[in-house]
């Protein structure tokens, strides 16, 4: 991200090595983006290829109420609270005003942390449901009706740590966050316990 602003770029696309893009996806998404200047980033929807199932996402109701939903491809661009970096755009021109990506996270709740922080500046996360990409969200298989991720264990403390830290740091602001964040911990570990061969 600094090096795209130090070079003069107006937009930073950021993608995991197993997402798989349409065609025109940069020009969709630079006019979806470009729709309000209060979009801080958006995404789009991702296909799981693991198991079979489209991205849910987490959308404030209420101070007291998030709540994962999954959007169709014949909605406009849509609001929620987080989405995943894989497939995300934003202007360079917002880290100025926000800062940029925790490095100290390594790798994950990068993205939760940095959508949190756009939010509590006034800008939007959003989602744009007419654009889809697959990716592989860890090595999920489903199981029972579950879907582990199977990560190994040095991403299950990395997400620990990390989810601990945005808990702390952002309470105060969205703390219905932090409680759907919580019950997503609970079922994480449920998962790990009984599902996951690597504890």
């Amino acid at each position: 991200a600094i090096t795209a602003k130090s070079k003069g770029f107006n937009y930073y696309l950021t993608f995991d090595q197993d997402s798989t893009i349409p065609d025109l996806y940069v020009d969709n998404m630079k006019e979806a983006i470009n729709t309000d200047p209060m979009i801080g980033i958006i995404g789009p929807v991702y296909y799981d290829i693991n198991d079979g199932r489209y991205s849910r996402f987490p959308v404030m109701h209420n101070k007291l109420l998030v709540r994962r939903e999954v959007f169709s491809d014949n909605e406009g661009i849509k609001d929620a609270m987080c989405i995943i970096t894989s497939g995300a755009l934003c202007r360079t021109s917002i880290f100025d005003e926000v800062g940029y990506f925790l490095n100290e996270y390594f790798i994950d709740y990068v993205d939760n942390e940095f959508c949190l922080r756009l939010l509590i500046s006034g800008y939007r996360v959003c989602v744009y449901p007419k654009v889809v990409i697959q990716h592989a969200l860890g090595n999920r298989k489903k199981k029972f009706g579950f879907s582990p991720t199977n990560y190994p264990y040095y991403r299950k403390y990395y997400v620990t740590r990390n989810r601990l830290h945005v808990w702390k740091k952002y309470f105060k602001y969205y703390p219905a966050f932090i409680a759907y964040d919580f019950s997503a911990f609970l079922l994480d570990l449920f998962r790990v316990v009984f599902l996951e061969k690597v504890k």
